[in-house]
């Protein structure tokens, strides 16, 4: 995780029912490793990010499948060019959803269909 990920990061000692490690953090949690296809592999599922989540600029990432459930402050997948949905998006987002520059010109309508947005969406 520390290889791909920037912030402060608690993982549970053990799985949960699904047998993956769930991963939380009081802080922004960027993703450092710009040639990430997918935001976790099958060990790990991101629950509550308490402030931002950013995985912009992120050119070889082609899906939001693993994304945390909840982000408490902004989310951010911009300049993602081989993004083609937004599946798996987080479901809930306490500040904006920015998902301009993408592989997809995504609407507003897209975003609210996956994802539950408290302040503004930006496409």
């Amino acid at each position: 995780m520390k290889e791909n990920y920037e912030g402060k990061f608690e993982i549970s000692e053990k799985p949960n029912k699904k047998g993956k490690f769930e991963v939380a953090s009081k802080s922004r949690v960027c993703v450092i490793n710009k040639q990430l296809k997918q935001l976790t592999n099958n060990l790990f599922e991101f629950t509550i990010i308490n402030w931002d989540f950013n995985c912009d600029n992120c050119p070889s990432l082609t899906s939001l499948e693993g994304s945390p459930r909840m982000i408490k402050g902004n989310f951010s997948c911009s300049g993602c060019n081989k993004l083609k949905s937004l599946e798996g998006a987080p479901k809930k987002v306490g500040g904006f959803f920015n998902c301009r520059d993408c592989g997809v010109q995504f609407t507003n309508d897209d975003v609210k269909k996956v994802s539950k947005v408290k302040k503004f969406i930006t496409v």
